[in-house]
């Protein structure tokens, strides 16, 4: 329940570099970023 609330709450925030997940957040934001991409340029 933490977690999961955590990591909504870091999505919607800019990703901070003190905070002591940053490297998973940063590969979820780039998995975001590149699925996001694809279903555009797919969709487009």
């Amino acid at each position: 329940m933490s977690l999961q609330t955590a990591t909504r709450k870091r999505r919607t925030k800019v990703a901070r570099p003190n905070s002591k997940r940053k490297d998973h957040e940063y590969v979820q934001d780039i998995c975001a970023a590149l699925t996001i991409s694809i279903s555009y340029i797919l969709f487009t």
